[in-house]
């Protein structure tokens, strides 16, 4: 309904289709390794955000403070979205990425793994939560940095793999560890690509 009742103020400006344009950025390497990334870190940090609150009923925690998980989790979004974006306008987006994915896996795999209580759940749960919304906020500065990528959603995968482990929840648990491992590596070697190999470089 927007797009028929709203008019541009700026006259457009159309230039001729070229195929080339969308098939320049997969020859760059840093585009490469940011798109694997996002595709790598949407996959492993929505598993956390699909389970959390599943693996923790079963677990034991009581029903009514899975409740108040999702409460924690979401108070603790303001303080990744807001500090992402401070992060990245300090350090750099790219350096604000690398240091807020990889402790998301290192939470995942660390934390959550070994979580058997209601007191790790929740520590997990506020953590993890902080660097996810960092990604949210961070991400817009990487793809204005490099090239647009669309993330994908990981739910029914993870879903698979839990069925398929009989109920189990450590393979899907390493598999989003590794996956956000991976994304931050990733985003690591198109930084040091992008500048030349400095890894202390404000980028």
């Amino acid at each position: 309904m927007t797009n028929l009742t709203v008019k541009s103020r700026i006259s457009l400006n159309l230039s001729p289709f070229s195929i080339k344009d969308y098939t320049v950025p997969f020859k760059r390497i840093d585009f490469l390794l940011t798109s694997f990334s996002n595709v790598c870190f949407a996959f492993g940090s929505f598993v956390p955000m699909t389970y959390l609150v599943v693996q923790a009923v079963s677990i034991g925690m009581d029903r009514r403070l899975t409740q108040y998980l999702v409460a924690i989790i979401n108070g603790s979004s303001t303080v990744g979205r807001l500090g992402g974006g401070v992060l990245a306008d300090v350090y750099g987006p790219f350096n604000a990425w690398i240091a807020l994915t990889y402790a998301a896996g290192i939470l995942i795999l660390s934390l959550w793994i070994p979580a058997t209580n209601d007191a790790s759940i929740i520590a997990f749960a506020s953590l993890f939560r902080v660097c996810f919304r960092a990604y949210a906020a961070i991400q817009p500065a990487l793809v204005a940095q490099i090239t647009p990528i669309a993330d994908i959603v990981s739910g029914p995968i993870a879903g698979h793999t839990l069925e398929t482990s009989g109920g189990s929840y450590l393979e899907m648990k390493i598999m989003a560890g590794f996956l956000c491992l991976a994304g931050a590596t990733s985003v690591l070697g198109a930084k040091l690509y992008a500048t030349g190999y400095k890894p202390m470089a404000k980028f």
